[in-house]
């Protein structure tokens, strides 16, 4: 056994003891890679059925293809969802791209209080890092097929370039996106 299937396997035990231990349970969902990859040790910790509710938080400024791609593991996965979103800081426009907020405002309305509402059973309702499409700039590539972005990544092209340098949040005052991540923010 490898370094990877030792730490694999602890996961996927972690996870069933975590299910069998608490009552109210769930893990969170941003359908970044981080948390997608936690969905797939899920999987394949109960045999491809996930009985854990997976709570995803929607700003509704998500990049469309991140929700179809949600909603497309969600369906076919048979995917027990809770969704949360800040209706009404949405409907009062307080938010970066209406002009209402700065980004870190933004993201603490949008994500982080909403995420503590949705999960106080506040705003909730079931539902069958990339971030915000106006928080969130691409970075300049080529590559249009998977091959091609593992040859990019090979180059050494990115290796100055942080994790979540696209990110809007990070660049408006030099690492708030950590003081929101240590509020809840995901």
């Amino acid at each position: 056994m490898d370094h990877l299937d030792k730490l694999e396997s602890r996961s996927i035990h972690i996870l069933r003891e975590a299910y069998s231990e608490f009552n109210n349970i769930c893990m969170l969902w941003s359908v970044g890679k981080d948390s997608t990859a936690m969905l797939w040790l899920a999987r394949k910790a109960f045999f491809g059925h996930v009985p854990i509710p997976l709570v995803h938080i929607d700003t509704s400024y998500m990049i469309p293809e991140m929700i179809e791609h949600r909603d497309k593991l969600a369906k076919k996965w048979n995917l027990d969802m809770i969704y949360g979103q800040d209706e009404e800081t949405l409907a009062a426009g307080d938010t970066f791209p209406n002009g209402g907020a700065t980004h870190l405002e933004c993201c603490g309305r949008l994500k982080t209080a909403a995420l503590k509402n949705t999960l106080n059973g506040n705003w909730r309702r079931y539902y069958r890092s990339l971030g915000c499409a106006p928080c969130t700039e691409p970075v300049e590539s080529t590559a249009s097929t998977v091959d091609e972005v593992v040859e990019e990544l090979k180059t050494g092209k990115f290796a100055n370039i942080a994790e979540r340098e696209g990110r809007a949040q990070d660049k408006e005052d030099g690492g708030g996106l950590e003081e929101l991540r240590k509020d809840g923010y995901m």
